[in-house]
């Protein structure tokens, strides 16, 4: 049985609850919300059906220059509501075994930190280095109550900073295809039938 991390919806605070969009907040507001409202390790088929908790998963957008690194979300993903949509976030869910501790506390910092770096290398092949050197940042969350996935999630939202020579060409993972460094004019494009969250994340960017 799978278990993934979630948090209590109704001990989020108010500034996020209910609220659809992209909210800015600084790294260490980001960890201290997830430490008030507590942490509950629940199977994953019972939480995607109960939005009485968020799950918590961290989003992480790979920026090269004025660029930003999209792919198309494949029907070989396990979220079929999200198949065919075009994303710049990577990531998933927090596994129990990704879990950090600090004493008898969730350390949430090096648990989101695990977790994306475990989910990029998975997805698209192996930075590291990336979280080892800095090159990153949290930079606020994403909460969408519109459609039935956001209702049961909140994302993380990380930026990394690349060199595009150290970019694949494509991804192993038969979950995502199409990957294209992508301006924010280009992905405001109506063309592009982008997900609620990456819609969100690339309105609050090109502003």
């Amino acid at each position: 049985m799978k278990m993934i991390l979630a948090t209590k919806t109704d001990n989020l605070p108010t500034f996020i609850r209910n609220k659809d969009g992209f909210h800015p907040t600084e790294q260490e507001d980001i960890f201290s919300m997830f430490d008030r409202a507590g942490y509950w390790c629940g199977p994953r088929e019972e939480l995607e059906q109960n939005p009485s908790f968020k799950q918590i998963i961290p989003y992480v957008i790979i920026k090269v220059g004025d660029k930003y690194l999209s792919y198309k979300r494949t029907s070989k993903g396990g979220e079929e509501r999200l198949h065919d949509k075009i994303s710049i976030g990577f990531g998933g869910h927090i596994d129990f075994s990704d879990v950090c501790r600090h004493q008898d506390n969730v350390d949430i910092f090096s648990t989101l930190e695990d977790t994306a770096m475990r989910e990029v290398v998975e997805e698209i092949g192996r930075f590291d280095d990336v979280f080892n050197e800095n090159k990153y940042q949290w930079i606020g969350l994403v909460n969408d109550e519109s459609n039935a996935v956001g209702q049961v999630h909140i994302g993380v939202v990380c930026v990394v900073s690349l060199d595009e020579k150290d970019l694949p060409n494509e991804s192993d993972d038969e979950s995502i295809a199409e990957l294209n460094l992508l301006t924010l004019g280009e992905l405001q494009s109506s063309e592009l039938n982008l997900e609620t969250w990456t819609e969100f994340v690339v309105d609050y960017l090109a502003q």
